[in-house]
């Protein structure tokens, strides 16, 4: 089984999206957004061969909403915007490596992540890597500034 990759065109930017899982499934909701007719409908995309099964696009007067029926609960999700397109992406994942991840992130120092982010926008050079066993202190503890 292949990743899935599941990408909105959106007419603006600047349009607010709302990602979540919910009962096994991802909702992703776009508030205050209309969804052609001949779109409101279920994909069945099982076929591809991806961790997806259904895509169901629904909207009303509040927005859209769109629901990603994946085809196994042993996925990796990973959401971004980039310009007019947001993308949300599915990646089979075994549950021993989706339990690391959960426990990585749970390590993971927001405050100093942050930080770095700030002073980036600064106009402050900074980088990240991030390797498999890193700790908080290999990741922030000596953040050169270029």
């Amino acid at each position: 089984m292949g990743e899935g990759r599941v990408i909105f065109d959106l007419s603006s930017a600047g349009i607010v999206t709302d990602m979540r899982q919910e009962g096994g499934r991802l909702i992703v909701e776009f508030p205050d957004t209309q969804l052609a007719a001949k779109l409101q409908k279920r994909l069945d995309v099982m076929d591809f061969g991806t961790p997806v099964q259904f895509i169901d696009a629904i909207s009303n007067k509040r927005g859209t909403k769109v629901i990603i029926q994946p085809a196994t609960q042993d996925f990796e999700q990973l959401a971004y915007q980039s310009d007019n397109l947001f993308t949300v992406e599915l990646k089979p994942m075994s549950r021993e490596d989706i339990e690391e991840n959960r426990k990585a992130w749970a390590e993971f120092d927001t405050d100093a992540a942050n930080k770095m982010l700030d002073e980036m926008g600064n106009g402050q050079k900074g980088s990240l890597k991030f390797e498999k066993g890193s700790s908080k202190d290999d990741l922030f503890g000596d953040q050169k500034k270029e």
